[in-house]
């Protein structure tokens, strides 16, 4: 019974923002026709309420949200948290920074006031999220692969079989179950 009263807000992250402007909009009127039209939550302004974020503000809210998590307040106390997030299209990080060393930086830097002041460091890394890190895996399974259809897996386990686009391409993967040969090949990808 409070929705009316309660704000809405989506924010869209890494997935929305590598796709092209117009395509960006679209997505985001839907999505406040949507809330308007099946939901009673209050939403004042799509704009300001429905909006796609930089990575920086996202790994700022994921501090935020662990730290609230773990103290369950916004009285958040001297030792925080810091975050490492992993999602589909990008990872961010986000840690408080000591007085010292925030006085050093000056970009990827949030002066934060809750209920004391946080020095916040944040970070994000596009394309290093976990679907694009596996579209790069599987390319480079495909590239040693001789066959072209039929593609081992190390990572996956022994005789499991799962169908994959790549490329644009069908193919199958088969599991190898091989620990070693899978930290291998990922170690690789570092390099």
């Amino acid at each position: 019974e409070q929705h009316f009263r309660t704000p809405i807000f989506f924010h869209g992250t890494a997935g929305l923002r590598v796709l092209e402007p117009d395509l960006q909009s679209q997505i985001l009127g839907t999505i406040c026709l949507y809330i308007k039209s099946k939901t009673d939550f209050f939403l004042p302004d799509c704009k300001s309420h429905i909006n796609i974020i930089d990575g920086d503000v996202e790994a700022l809210y994921s501090w935020i949200s662990i730290n609230y998590l773990k103290y369950q307040s916004i009285d958040i106390k001297d030792n925080t948290w810091g975050v490492l997030q992993l999602g589909g299209g990008s990872t961010q990080i986000g840690f408080e920074l000591n007085e010292e060393k925030s006085l050093l930086t000056n970009q990827n830097f949030f002066n934060l006031q809750l209920l004391n002041q946080f020095n916040i460091y944040t970070d994000s890394f596009i394309k290093y999220g976990f679907n694009n890190f596996h579209q790069l895996y599987l390319q480079k399974l495909l590239n040693e692969d001789d066959d072209g259809y039929e593609i081992s897996d190390p990572c996956l386990p022994l005789k499991f079989h799962k169908s994959v686009q790549i490329n644009n391409h069908n193919h199958k993967l088969i599991g190898l179950g091989d620990d070693s040969k899978c930290q291998l090949i990922i170690n690789s990808m570092f390099q």
